[in-house]
């Protein structure tokens, strides 16, 4: 990944959003995954679309890597794959889990 690229990215986001995509950086080179969390608007999916563009055809410490994207809700999972221009599922189809309630 040139120098420039990774200039241009991150001269986009917030200082937030700048240590945030560090961290899942650092996560991913230390074989652990992260969970980007917070309220509407905060910029998750920025900071993720950010991350996909810097490894994007590139290898993390020498190491393919398989990303997940998911999502809490379909209707963020659908604002994820827009944005982020990447296959997205929400976490539990991710997991195969079917969802139901008993109210009784």
């Amino acid at each position: 990944m040139s120098a420039l690229k990774t200039i241009r990215i991150t001269n986009e986001l917030y200082p937030f959003q700048k240590e945030a995509l560090d961290q899942v950086i650092r996560n991913v080179n230390s074989d652990r995954f992260s969970v980007l969390t917070g309220p509407a608007g905060s910029g998750k999916t920025t900071v993720m679309k950010a991350f996909l563009e810097l490894v994007k055809g590139s290898k993390i410490q020498g190491k393919k890597r398989k990303i997940y994207l998911t999502a809490t809700t379909h209707q963020a999972k659908v604002q994820l794959i827009e944005k982020a221009e990447q296959s997205a599922s929400t976490i539990h189809s991710l997991l195969n889990l079917k969802l139901s309630y008993d109210f009784r």
